[in-house]
């Protein structure tokens, strides 16, 4: 039978739309999607299933004192004592905070925030979607990733990782405290850029507004307390092999270290991605 012109499109039309659709589906078996133009790898944030913010609960009352997280915080690291909302103890309207992002001083709950340092969001689409229910609530109520902010800040950066967006002030400070959660948590931060430049370090301003500077042991160091560096008085860890069981263990973030940057699998005996549930609950 002869085929006619328009048939011989038709049948052109076909194979190009297969050959498309082959080659779609080797670059998804190989890890990758065509997406318009562009192809983007494994690991970009759309791998991860749509973030809901209800599955990261926070905001919690631990001690069932009736405050919670965010008061808690704003009492501990008020520079003054607070004032709590008329015939209320659960909640502080006044106290005096230095904010480590622009260096000023704030004395009105109500125009803070309580940040985190690393959005809930980036660590959702960073492997935190992966952790069960516990795990995010610890990661989420963490005091080393919550800090208070001006609130017109907090809203500017939003989910944002430090390669979007950075800090007006102490900007060294801000991406050291990144590397050490991401590392805490074994979040995935390999494409990010941490590296401290002089232009960072002109806005540190360190001492002026409460804030250390971070400043890790060097290596080769001859000293031998685990106690290595801290962050705002967050101590920073190092492995040893004689550390192995949670009774050796001090706190739920040495824990979580010893967990997951050192595989003390020990420290796991359910298997749920939390260590020590005595320490970290």
């Amino acid at each position: 039978m002869r085929c006619t012109r328009n048939g011989s499109k038709a049948t052109k039309k076909r194979i190009g739309l297969w050959g498309f659709s082959l080659l779609s589906i080797g670059l998804q078996a190989i890890g990758l999607q065509v997406i318009g133009l562009k192809v983007i790898g494994v690991q970009a944030a759309w791998a991860a299933p749509e973030y809901r913010r209800s599955d990261w609960p926070h905001w919690i009352d631990s001690n069932h004192n009736c405050l919670n997280t965010r008061h808690e915080l704003l009492k501990e690291r008020s520079e003054h004592r607070v004032t709590f909302k008329p015939r209320s103890r659960c909640q502080i309207i006044r106290g005096q905070w230095t904010d480590p992002y622009s260096g000023k001083q704030w004395f009105k709950a109500s125009d803070v925030d309580i940040d985190h340092l690393i959005p809930l969001k980036w660590a959702h689409q960073h492997g935190g979607h992966l952790w069960n229910t516990r795990l995010r609530e610890t990661f989420a109520n963490d005091p080393l990733n919550l800090l208070i902010v001006e609130d017109g800040l907090n809203q500017n950066k939003s989910a944002s990782g430090p390669d979007e967006w950075l800090p007006p002030k102490n900007r060294c400070w801000y991406k050291q405290k990144w590397q050490h959660l991401i590392e805490l948590y074994s979040l995935d931060g390999a494409h990010l850029n941490l590296t401290c430049s002089y232009a960072d370090k002109v806005t540190d301003i360190g001492q002026n507004t409460g804030f250390e500077p971070y400043n890790p042991k060097s290596p080769g160091s001859n000293e031998t307390n685990t106690n290595s560096a801290s962050i705002d008085g967050a101590v920073v860890f190092e492995c040893h092999t004689d550390k192995r069981y949670c009774r050796q263990m001090n706190t739920c973030e040495e824990a979580l270290f010893y967990l997951n940057q050192c595989g003390v699998t020990t420290l796991d005996g359910d298997r749920d991605g939390l260590p020590c549930e005595a320490l970290c609950q």
